[in-house]
């Protein structure tokens, strides 16, 4: 008896039909990267790299228990489906049996801490693909776990998955395991690894930056993150956001529908693999009150392809003289919101000096970048395609600069 399938093997073997079942599924995968590539200006270009270039694609997701087995099959499906190469689960809460199910996946193998606490729980799901540059294993945590990959030409890559406590009355236990992280994040430093430190933070980001542009110290729960600013390891979903200071959240509470972003992926400074994009996505297959964040790297290329590539990236290019009277009261509407919303009134008490002159010019340009985003129209031009500065403007550098040395006298 032929098998029920048969026919559909067979029709899918036939050219205009297998042409046909190849478009509809680039066309699904597109589907798959979120809507937030909508607002992006090089939405073609950028779906279009992330379908053909093959990127390694790494993500994390906060599953709210994983000990069911249907779930856990549902969670392997949807990593098929959104071609994830490395999976961080964060609150999997699994039992010691959990490295038996699926042990046999044919395209997936995974590692779970070995500490079980059916409060936390965190593994890795790998593609088997990258199986073979894992040198080292770390397990023995119920919060924190890491892999270390080597890649040709001596490039170690260090990536730690984290579910740090949620329990504002777990300070002690919080403080402990930041103390203990930073200390590994340390060493990895010190072993020359290119680091990325994933999961959940259980911190509201957003209000950790806040914090930072007021100078504030911040509470015991942003020890971690403040490590991490200081050491200049890159927020992907703050660079890759429309908006960076509100980059969206990542966790809505059931009880109250508030929307916080507390899962993020960082990576350190000068990470081989030069990251594409990073966004949020939505567990359509199981559920979770958390959104799986997704990051896209190129992976190391030679020199050549790497000058090629620099060749093709497109720059972008504020067109002040095309703005009309409309855009520049919209700009000075914006400017005005930024400065009250930003408290930036207060930056006029500081003493002069050169650090506060420093200090000044950095704040006046951040408001005029981000003003600059919202309101002024733009293009993109080849990084071929240098134009000169304009000599209105290249001329008045040396001015600028006297001036800076005489109001550092009054």
């Amino acid at each position: 008896m032929p098998s029920p399938h048969s026919f559909l093997d067979n029709l899918s073997q036939q050219p205009n039909i297998s042409h046909l079942l190849q478009t509809n599924y680039t066309q699904y995968q597109a589907d798959l990267i979120h809507h937030d590539l909508d607002n992006l200006n090089q939405q073609d270009a950028l779906i279009n790299r992330l379908l053909t270039d093959n990127p390694l694609t790494i993500s994390t997701h906060n599953t709210r228990k994983l000990s069911d087995t249907t779930k856990y099959a549902q969670l392997l499906e949807t990593l098929t489906m959104h071609n994830i190469d490395i999976c961080g689960v964060t609150e999997t809460g699994h039992l010691k049996g959990q490295k038996y199910k699926f042990s046999h996946h044919p395209e997936y193998a995974a590692f779970w801490s070995s500490s079980v606490n059916r409060h936390a729980g965190v593994g890795f799901i790998i593609h088997r693909k990258w199986c073979h540059y894992i040198q080292h294993t770390f397990l023995q945590h119920d919060r924190f776990i890491y892999i270390d990959l080597f890649f040709k030409g001596n490039i170690k890559v260090r990536i730690i998955v984290i579910y740090l406590q949620a329990d504002p009355t777990a300070k002690q236990q919080r403080q402990a395991l930041q103390t203990q992280l930073i200390a590994l994040l340390n060493a990895s430093q010190l072993a020359h690894y290119h680091t990325i430190i994933m999961g959940d933070f259980n911190a509201n980001l957003d209000k950790f930056y806040v914090s930072v542009a007021k100078h504030n110290k911040g509470n015991w729960q942003y020890t971690l993150l403040h490590y991490l600013q200081q050491h200049r390891f890159s927020d992907l979903l703050q660079v890759y956001s429309a908006d960076p200071s509100h980059p969206g959240h990542t966790y809505e509470s059931p009880q109250n529908q508030a929307k916080t972003r507390i899962d993020a992926i960082f990576t350190s400074p000068n990470f081989p693999f030069s990251p594409l994009y990073c966004h949020t996505r939505k567990s359509f297959l199981y559920l979770s009150d958390h959104l799986i964040v997704a990051a896209y790297f190129q992976p190391i290329d030679s020199k050549k392809e790497i000058h090629d590539r620099r060749l093709q990236t497109r720059r972008k290019v504020f067109n002040v003289n095309k703005m009309d009277e409309a855009d520049w009261v919209a700009f000075t509407e914006y400017s005005n919101k930024y400065v009250q919303e930003h408290n930036l009134t207060k930056l006029e008490s500081l003493p002069a000096n050169r650090h506060n002159l420093n200090k000044l010019w950095n704040k006046i340009k951040d408001a005029l970048i981000t003003t600059a985003n919202k309101t002024v129209p733009t293009s993109y031009r080849p990084s071929s395609d240098d134009l000169p500065k304009p000599k209105s403007l290249t001329s008045g550098y040396s001015a600028l600069s006297k001036l800076n040395h005489i109001l550092l006298r009054f």
